[in-house]
């Protein structure tokens, strides 16, 4: 049985967010904090290196202020610990974040659970339907680095993830970075960009789709914007609006063209999808073939450490 003055600490320390998270014993956040990673203007991303530098000298604060007096409370530590739970991904940002919360969980002698940055997203979202937790479904991760549409199984009570379809070349993420650079937008550039765009007067401009339609890409749309820019044919706010609207025709093509089984979910999730404009559409296009939308809330589908702590919290009680 859960003990309500128990805490559930999260910690994720992934390409461009510092982020730790405090939960009560029913879910709900305590506290938080997050520090995007500074990357210089101009720069479409920082060297693992970099990444590395910038967590170990913003998480010591982030903690302090996130764990507060509630320390010897804390029950259990969730913490990303690779990208995805592949032998393949690996990145070394995430090593701080697993080096702070295997000390952390040492000293308060709690529990310590590794899960990947992409369990995070997930969990993030089930944290505000939980009824979900446990039953089998899709998701959808779009972010800087990934476009990931993915199977969500369960065995044994731990989440399993298995790849449906991906991008061929390039993230929407990274579409979205680089075109909101070229504009002279600050990284990471998708608030930025979905303001611009939804200052356009005209409609966008169409960019094509790939012609095999089993095809998920993104660089081409990126050439072809950038030619375009340059050669004075689209305004910024027409060239803003022409990456979202592509975005969009690329995942209703997807949702169309896949088979799916009726009656499941859909969940959402990365800090694209904090966009209300893709979230808005994606949600009628899942609607319409028979999938239930989840969403994180916007400010919870970008970078955070909910998802962990909210992780913790769950197999802490399963395993009592």
């Amino acid at each position: 049985m859960r003990c309500f003055s128990m805490y559930f600490l999260g910690i994720d320390t992934s390409c461009y967010t510092t982020s730790a998270a405090l939960l009560d014993g029913e879910g709900n956040v305590v506290r938080e904090g997050r520090r995007l990673l500074k990357v210089p203007r101009g720069k479409r991303g920082l060297a693992q290196s970099e990444m590395v530098y910038q967590h170990t000298r913003h998480l010591p604060s982030i903690l302090d202020d996130v764990i507060g007096s509630n320390g010897t409370q804390i029950a259990a530590i969730g913490v990303s610990g690779m990208p995805r739970r592949r032998e393949d991904s690996y990145m070394p940002a995430f090593l701080v974040g697993t080096g702070y919360a295997q000390a952390l969980s040492r000293v308060l002698q709690c529990s310590c659970c590794l899960f990947s940055h992409q369990e995070n997203h997930v969990m993030a979202a089930l944290r505000t339907v939980p009824e979900y937790w446990g039953k089998s479904g899709y998701m959808l991760h779009l972010s800087g680095g990934t476009t990931d549409w993915l199977c969500l199984q369960w065995e044994s009570g731990s989440l399993a993830v298995e790849q449906v379809a991906a991008s061929d070349d390039i993230s929407a993420g990274q579409l979205i970075d680089r075109i909101g650079v070229l504009l002279g937008m600050p990284f990471p550039c998708g608030p930025a960009l979905e303001n611009l765009a939804a200052s356009a007067e005209d409609e966008p401009y169409t960019l094509q789709l790939p012609r095999n339609p089993n095809i998920i890409s993104f660089a081409g749309a990126e050439t072809e914007l950038r030619r375009r820019y340059a050669q004075g044919l689209l305004s910024p706010a027409q060239t803003a609006a022409a990456v979202l609207d592509y975005i969009r025709r690329s995942l209703r093509r997807t949702l169309s063209r896949r088979r799916w089984d009726g009656g499941t979910f859909l969940i959402a999730v990365g800090g694209v999808m904090a966009n209300s404009y893709l979230r808005t559409h994606l949600a009628e296009d899942a609607a319409r073939i028979g999938l239930t939308p989840i969403f994180a809330l916007p400010e919870y589908s970008a970078d955070n450490a909910t998802g962990n702590a909210y992780g913790a919290l769950r197999y802490y009680d399963e395993t009592r």
